[in-house]
């Protein structure tokens, strides 16, 4: 079968014939690929941040591992003790694989679990023709049958991250006072998920015009652009437009993965906020503390859970959520070089999310 396959340190990524998954397990699921995408994330592995990855790349030379964690599934293959999953069923892929029983998994941080196997760092990823999903019933959500394939693959991590570590972290609640830093697809859907709690305000920064664009037209109340020679006179006004309150906003959700992103959090914080830092990736990042504990902030980080996937998924099918604005490319798996291409130059492509569909769908 196929795979887009990270080669190691220096050495990039190119879509490569592998072997086909075989059950491990008897809680193993094989699905093939209906559709699935590229994150962030994947470019930070192409690049070389993470040691583990990078050893688990090496370990098979010419080989590599199989990128992606996000994707639809059709399952075609379970393990003996698999037994609310059936051949044929199509699935949402959640990226975080847990054992349902540990500590953590049972404190909702299943990302941490004494078993975990997160698809595409710890084992072979989901841009492939086919993927094993260890515990399978932990990791896969079935999929409505009125849900568009764009809104499903959103479903997968992008959605469910930024809420779980940004707008749920965060408390956003009514009247609140939200900024929402960088507006790919994660923050975008920071934006979309904070909306039913009724925010005064959601300010969306970047330095994207399209995603700017993008973010007013999806409902955010300011849309900034931060390389503006006027942005610093902009953002002042916003956040000192109510003289009963100490300017800044009640919540930021950094979602840009820089560290000068993170320096604007910190700036733009009100007395007593909140900020949620769920871009990965970033290194050496400076945090004022002292500045920080007097104006008493929270910041919060970590990794999807996923124990709201299926509350977002029923939001979906009922109509009262739609990610599906937030795909901007199509292109088939046979194409994801040229698909990580536009992805990795999105100013220039307008790009968002790039949906990568299985050629045999």
């Amino acid at each position: 079968m196929k795979g887009f396959q990270y080669l190691g340190p220096g050495k990039g990524a190119k879509l490569c014939d592998i072997e086909k998954p075989v059950l491990q397990n008897p809680k193993d699921v094989i699905g093939r690929i209906k559709a699935t995408t590229i994150c962030g994330s994947d470019h930070h592995l192409i690049a070389g941040f993470l040691p583990d990855t990078n050893k688990l790349a090496e370990s098979k030379p010419g080989r590599g591992l199989t990128l992606g964690h996000e994707g639809v599934i059709e399952i075609v293959e379970i393990g003996s003790e698999v037994t609310s999953l059936k051949v044929g069923d199509v699935c949402i892929v959640t990226p975080v694989n847990s054992c349902g029983k540990c500590y953590q998994c049972l404190h909702e941080t299943s990302f941490a679990c004494s078993d975990v196997v997160y698809a595409g760092i710890y084992s072979d990823g989901a841009i492939a023709e086919y993927i094993r999903i260890p515990y399978g019933e932990r990791a896969l959500f079935k999929a409505p049958s009125n849900v568009p394939i764009e809104s499903l693959v959103m479903l997968s991590d992008a959605l469910p991250t930024s809420y779980e570590v940004g707008v749920e972290a965060t408390r956003v609640q009514k009247g609140d006072r939200v900024a929402v830093i960088g507006c790919g697809p994660v923050g975008l859907s920071a934006l979309l998920t904070a909306l039913p709690s009724k925010p005064s305000q959601i300010v969306c920064l970047d330095m994207n015009p399209f995603r700017l664009e993008t973010a007013k037209k999806l409902g955010a109340t300011h849309a900034l652009n931060i390389a503006d020679p006027t942005f610093g006179q902009e953002i002042m006004k916003i956040i000192s437009s109510n003289p009963e309150r100490k300017p800044g906003f009640d919540v930021v959700i950094e979602c840009a993965g820089k560290p000068e992103s993170v320096a604007l959090a910190q700036k733009f914080i009100s007395v007593g906020g909140r900020i949620s830092i769920v871009s990965s990736g970033l290194r050496d990042t400076p945090i004022n503390l002292f500045e920080l504990q007097r104006r008493k902030v929270t910041i919060n980080s970590g990794f999807l859970d996923g124990h709201s996937t299926q509350y977002l998924i029923d939001l979906v099918a009922k109509g009262e959520l739609d990610p599906s604005p937030l795909v901007s490319h199509r292109f088939k798996l046979s194409e994801v070089e040229k698909a990580y291409n536009v992805f990795s130059n999105p100013i220039e492509n307008k790009t968002l999310k790039v949906l990568l569909i299985n050629d045999e769908e």
